[in-house]
């Protein structure tokens, strides 16, 4: 009975995980799309370049100039990469968990994808926070309270633990597999 469940659970988390997925990569060609036509039009018209960047800093508060635009771009492209990398890998380890394929190097890869992507995700943050306080950018981050900084860490703590033991399990099966 408890078989069933689980597996009934996992196959509504993969799913999610799949919509997830699909959004970020949808999401992702977007604003890539966006930012290439609006360049486009930046550098090809010069009529129109004084608007883009009239209009452009207009929405954005506390915007000094289009380099603070295109470290806004690039800030919000690397995180969806980011996340697009952690969906994926989080999106074949629980299609490896439903396979029941559990200590092999596949899996600990995908929990090392997953374990990059949020360690770059702070760390990238951080560094943000630092170069949007220091050129007076509102890039709205996403510890943009900063009163889960400890909470954040910990949780990358605990997916480093995870990845330790399923390194540590990949080893033992080796070595169990050499023996027999």
């Amino acid at each position: 009975m408890t078989d069933t469940r689980s597996n009934s659970f996992l196959t509504i988390i993969y799913i999610i995980s799949i919509v997830i997925l699909a959004s970020l990569i949808l999401g992702f060609g977007s604003l890539v799309i966006i930012f290439l036509i609006a360049g486009i039009v930046f550098l090809v018209n010069p009529s129109a370049r004084m608007g883009i960047l009239r209009d452009t800093l207009s929405g954005m508060s506390n915007t000094s100039g289009p380099w603070s635009i295109m470290f806004s771009i690039f800030f919000i492209l690397f995180l969806l990469a980011m996340l697009i990398l952690i969906a994926w890998s989080v999106l074949k380890l629980i299609q490896n968990v439903r396979e029941k394929i559990f200590f092999e190097a596949s899996t600990l890869g995908y929990i090392r994808g997953i374990l990059w992507g949020y360690g770059v995700i702070i760390v990238w943050d951080s560094f943000a926070s630092v170069i949007a306080d220091r050129f007076g950018l509102d890039l709205g981050t996403i510890n943009s309270g900063g009163s889960s900084d400890g909470t954040t860490l910990l949780m990358w703590f605990a997916i480093y633990a995870i990845y330790i033991i399923f390194k540590y399990g990949i080893q033992l099966q080796d070595d169990s597999n050499k023996i027999v």
